[in-house]
């Protein structure tokens, strides 16, 4: 049996999800809560069946199935060069988050292999991931002085998104500046132009995670 349990990152909702493990009410946890409370998941993992997924903790000794985010954002961007753009954007989510980081390290790295310098003007955070936030971004974007030709998003709703505005602005995607996301989510292949987008292998993941 598995039980469900959707935190939104709220610690009282994860705390009462912990009960469950401590009532032995379920024998383990396979966490994918970005922002979950480590000092108690640290806690739980002496006696209980803990693994993370997709975001983790580095050195908490917990197991964890992920990929390799500083290579996968190198690649989207190292992409987005091959095809002519110097003057890349980057839509990041909050980088209180491992991901963020990691996707950052691999869009800066890859701008500076290439010789490219990297332009704080064309870096934006945004604390959650959903469509509105990539269009406010795009917005922003497309007001800058010297305009991006590329933007790479870490995450395929914030790219969705910004397609929504580009389109809206009278743009053309990729003519007038490209779109490069991340994770392949279903709605991905619905947009028009269809999305480019890094194919994170989550079913493998969580296959990967229960099996752990």
């Amino acid at each position: 049996n598995v039980l469900l349990c959707e935190t939104d990152s709220n610690p009282e909702r994860e705390d009462i999800y912990f009960v469950l493990l401590r009532k032995k009410m379920a024998d383990g946890i396979i966490s994918m809560d970005p922002a979950v409370n480590l000092d108690t998941l640290m806690q739980l993992a002496e006696r209980h069946a803990i693994v993370q997924c997709s975001e983790y903790s580095i050195g908490s000794g917990i197991p964890y199935v992920s990929i390799d985010n500083e290579e996968a954002a190198y690649r989207a961007v190292n992409h987005l060069i091959k095809l002519g753009h110097e003057k890349i954007a980057l839509m990041n989510s909050d980088e209180k988050f491992l991901y963020a980081r990691q996707r950052l390290a691999g869009y800066k790295k890859a701008l500076t292999d290439h010789g490219i310098p990297v332009n704080d003007d064309y870096i934006f955070q945004t604390e959650q991931l959903g469509f509105e936030y990539g269009q406010q971004i795009m917005r922003k974007i497309l007001h800058l002085q010297n305009r991006p030709t590329a933007v790479f998003a870490v995450a395929d709703l914030l790219a969705i998104g910004a397609l929504k505005e580009i389109k809206s602005s009278g743009l053309h995607v990729p003519d007038d500046i490209a779109v490069v996301g991340f994770d392949k989510i279903d709605f991905s292949n619905m947009t028009h132009p269809t999305l480019t987008t890094v194919a994170q292998p989550m079913y493998k993941m969580g296959t990967i995670a229960a099996k752990m």
